[in-house]
C-alpha cells in the first residue's frame, strides 16, 4: 500500500511525507506489518519547529 501521512508540527508547520506497507498474510490474516517512509521531509518541518522556537 501506498500513500501519504499529512499533517502539522507543534508548531504548526505543515509536513507532507510518503510511506508504503508492506503486509505479510498467512491463511488471510495479516501477520506482519512492515513500514517505511520518506522522513526528510518530517526532519525539515521539525528543524523548521525548532528554528521557530516551537
Amino acid at each position: 500500500m501506498l500513500g501519504r501521512y499529512v499533517g502539522r508540527t507543534a508548531g504548526g508547520v505543515p509536513v507532507t511525507s510518503r510511506f508504503a506497507h508492506f503486509f505479510t498474510l498467512r491463511d488471510g490474516r495479516i501477520t506482519q506489518l512492515r513500514q517505511t517512509s520518506d522522513t526528510l521531509p518530517i526532519a525539515r518541518a521539525l528543524a523548521a519547529d525548532e528554528a521557530a522556537g516551537a
